[in-house]
């Protein structure tokens, strides 16, 4: 049985080709983006001990995606962190944007290269995009993981904030 890697490159040799063979002329087809199949650096909500002001959110990890509860009000932290042997090591990791996907929901503030402050502005659920300037120059994006297990380099599930009243 082949490799979860090389069932994962044999699939997209195989949609590859079905894509150049339904395309047409035409310019306007837009590009597909890869499925990303592991996770060489993630952000995840971090849980500390006696962090001043910081409140370590329950963590909901019975429903998809997994769901990270605050009050209205609290505040808790994330981080940017690469996986060992996943990558070659970059530090920092150059992230450049931290974007909630409702603003109302809660605010994400930079408190450091690799790090942003977390506030619960109003009941909702949000998630978090990530982005990151690469080595290379390019860019690349990444939601919120649940850093449970950081063991391997395979996807790390999903985590989105839900704020309570």
């Amino acid at each position: 049985m082949p490799s979860r890697r090389r069932r994962a490159g044999i699939l997209n040799l195989i949609a590859s080709g079905a894509l150049a063979a339904s395309c047409s002329e035409s310019a306007s087809v837009p590009t597909p983006q890869p499925t990303p199949v592991e996770d060489s650096w993630f952000t995840f909500v971090v849980q500390c001990a006696g962090c001043p002001g910081l409140t370590n959110p329950a963590i909901d990890r019975s429903v998809t995606p997994h769901r990270a509860r605050l009050r209205v009000g609290q505040l808790t932290s994330l981080r940017a962190a690469s996986r060992d042997g996943c990558e070659a090591p970059q530090n920092p990791l150059q992230i450049t944007r931290w974007m909630p996907s409702a603003p109302s929901v809660l605010k994400v503030e930079p408190s450091g290269s690799e790090s942003a402050i977390v506030t619960a502005l109003a009941p909702g659920v949000s998630s978090i995009t990530v982005e990151r300037q690469l080595p290379t120059g390019g860019i690349t994006q990444r939601g919120l993981r649940d850093a449970e297990t950081t063991s391997g380099c395979g996807l790390l599930p999903e985590i989105v904030f839900e704020i309570l009243p």
